[in-house]
């Protein structure tokens, strides 16, 4: 399992054309009400073996909170050996781990 951060701040300030598009179709006011995360990451997923399973991440922020993630069975649907999700967030992940655990055994 690998985590890379994609990019850091706002993303309006790293992409002209989300900036132009959002500019052309949205007043100010819209655009202010807007919640846009301040991280992107690609974590991508190694499938371990040959058994498909649901794949449980917890995540720690830097502020100490701590979640946990789910991804069902499914997400194994369009590719069997990797999987890439795309995370966003508010705050700066600085830890997280991969669970292995067997549910419902």
């Amino acid at each position: 399992m690998t985590l890379k951060i994609k990019k850091e701040g706002n993303p309006l300030d790293n992409s002209k054309l989300l900036n132009n598009y959002l500019n052309e179709n949205y007043s100010e006011e819209e655009l202010s009400s807007l919640n846009i995360p301040k991280y992107f990451y690609e974590i991508v997923f190694d499938k371990p073996g040959g058994l498909v399973m649901p794949i449980i991440v917890d995540y720690e922020y830097e502020d100490g909170t701590k979640e946990r993630i789910t991804y069902p069975v499914q997400i194994w649907r369009k590719n069997d050996n990797k999987v890439s999700k795309m995370v966003t967030s508010n705050k700066k992940i600085s830890q997280y781990s991969f669970r292995s655990r067997f549910r419902n055994c």
